[in-house]
């Protein structure tokens, strides 16, 4: 029972992250082109709250000023989220070519949320974002 509790408490969880950070709006996962104003309202979900395991929520921003913003949520209630390093395991395929994050996200406790940036020469058409050691999933591809 407490099982089945955790994860209705963290479905719950995500969906209130996602109405804040989308500010209510309704969000369409239906089109892939890249465009700003569709995807800004997209979010893509990955894992489960299962013991040892990390639910992660991607949500594209936009393209501005030469980098791609992505806004990272986690949640857990096993894994310490202080020791998850999406400097090193988070990057962007563009091409053939694999960019790291321009920045440093940084997370504690078993709730956490912040920015991954990406420094790029033009708006791709399509954005891949891997994000790797992340327990319980070796591999997270999110595509847009």
């Amino acid at each position: 029972m407490k099982l089945y509790l955790r994860k209705k408490l963290s479905v719950v969880f995500v969906f209130v992250m996602i109405l804040f950070y989308t500010e209510g709006q309704v969000f369409s996962m239906g089109d892939s082109a890249l465009d700003d104003k569709n995807l800004s309202e997209r979010m893509i979900v990955s894992g489960t709250s299962d013991m040892g395991s990390v639910i992660v929520a991607i949500m594209y921003e936009g393209f501005d000023n030469g980098a791609l913003t992505f806004s990272v949520s986690m949640d857990t209630h096993s894994v310490d989220l202080g020791k998850i390093d999406l400097k090193e395991n988070a990057y962007l395929l563009v091409g053939d070519s694999k960019i790291y994050p321009s920045n440093e996200p940084k997370f504690s406790g078993h709730h956490g949320f912040d920015s991954l940036e990406f420094e790029v020469d033009a708006k791709p058409d399509e954005v891949i974002l891997y994000i790797l050691k992340v327990p319980s999933i070796e591999e997270r591809v999110f595509t847009w």
